[in-house]
């Protein structure tokens, strides 16, 4: 459904699919910004810790910034004032493209059941970093352990975007 009203609206299309893809709550999708997305690094850079983009997910967002522009200092999702879009009126976007039937906690729901790292995976690797630094570990192993993380996100992440198939729903829209 969201895919295929992407045309009539594609940041609240953009908003429920991230969600439904990351998991994340609407607070931090709300305040995301195009400088957030390394495309090319394939990275969103949040403070609890990044998050990979599958290759997908990047097509995905090169064509939602084509539509709507991608100002690094804008908001992802945005009113045509600039503003960022509030809860209310977020919800009720992604729920009139849904017909109703998808709202953006139960598609965080969906996510966060499959891969419950995405809700805690920063926080908890920090936690686990710090430590492993009280128990003595040098720089070099904090960083592999850290490289470690990193790959074990990716590979969830992966996995969930494959089960979903990302590759044949994007596909159309790129």
């Amino acid at each position: 459904m969201l895919l295929n009203e992407f045309a009539s609206d594609p940041p609240a299309a953009t908003l429920g699919l991230l969600t439904l893809f990351y998991g994340q709550p609407l607070p931090v999708m709300l305040v995301a910004r195009w400088a957030d997305f390394d495309l090319e690094a394939k990275l969103w850079l949040l403070p609890t810790g990044d998050l990979p983009l599958t290759a997908p997910v990047v097509k995905l967002l090169r064509r939602y910034r084509s539509t709507c522009g991608g100002d690094p200092t804008s908001y992802l999702f945005a009113l045509p004032s600039g503003r960022g879009l509030s809860e209310a009126v977020a919800n009720k976007r992604v729920e009139n493209l849904t017909g109703e039937w998808f709202p953006l906690d139960t598609l965080c729901a969906w996510a966060l059941k499959c891969v419950p790292d995405l809700m805690t995976g920063g926080e908890w690797v920090e936690k686990r970093l710090s430590e492993y630094v009280a128990k003595g570990a040098t720089v070099t192993q904090v960083e592999a352990l850290r490289r470690e993380f990193a790959a074990r996100m990716r590979a969830q992440v992966e996995y969930w975007h494959d089960t979903l198939n990302l590759d044949e729903l994007i596909a159309p829209l790129c």
